[in-house]
């Protein structure tokens, strides 16, 4: 059985690596024009990794990081 954490996730990244893909496909042309076409190719890394990687902890901040 696959526990509801897991299915969540699953759901999560399914969705985002989705919205990733359309935004990827949105912007290729325009994107290819401008920097080149092995640029444009390097775009569809972002789904990729997206993918790949794990998602950060619910109680991560950018603040703790970021010197202020």
């Amino acid at each position: 059985m696959i526990s509801p954490v897991f299915t969540t996730y699953l759901l999560q990244t399914s969705l985002a690596v989705s919205l990733l893909v359309v935004g990827v496909l949105l912007i290729r042309r325009p994107f290819a024009r401008i920097f080149g076409a092995k640029a444009a190719y390097t775009l569809w890394l972002i789904p990729f990794l997206r993918l790949i990687l794990f998602p950060l902890p619910a109680q991560w901040t950018l603040s703790g990081y970021v010197p202020g």
